[in-house]
Formats: structure tokens, sequence, C-alpha cells
């Protein structure tokens, strides 16, 4: 258990940093969900696909 703790210590920057960037990655991504959610243009899109691409996607 020592080598687990000495590791997280030496690296404890670059998961700091590893975990901000992940972080910020999905704060974007929802904020992203956010402005096409109710977007009609985008379910005018959605409707206009074939039905084998439909069930690709599960919808």
């Amino acid at each position: 258990m020592n080598i687990f703790f000495r590791e997280m210590k030496a690296n404890l920057k670059s998961l700091l940093i590893w975990g901000g960037i992940v972080i910020l990655f999905v704060v974007v991504g929802f904020s992203k969900f956010s402005a096409y959610e109710g977007n009609p243009e985008l379910l005018a899109i959605l409707d206009n696909l074939p039905p084998a691409m439909l069930s690709a996607f599960n919808f």
C-alpha cells in the first residue's frame, strides 16, 4: 500500500490536471446538449432520416 500512496503523491499534479480536463469536457458536453435539446430544426432533420438509421440510433 505504501507504493500506491507514494505514486499518488508523486503524480498528484498530473492527476489534478487530467481530472480538471475531464470535468471541463463533461461540462462542455452538457452545455451542448442543453442547446440542442429543444431545437425544432434538429428534430426536423431527425424526422427525415431513413428508418434503418433511426433503428441504428435507437430512436
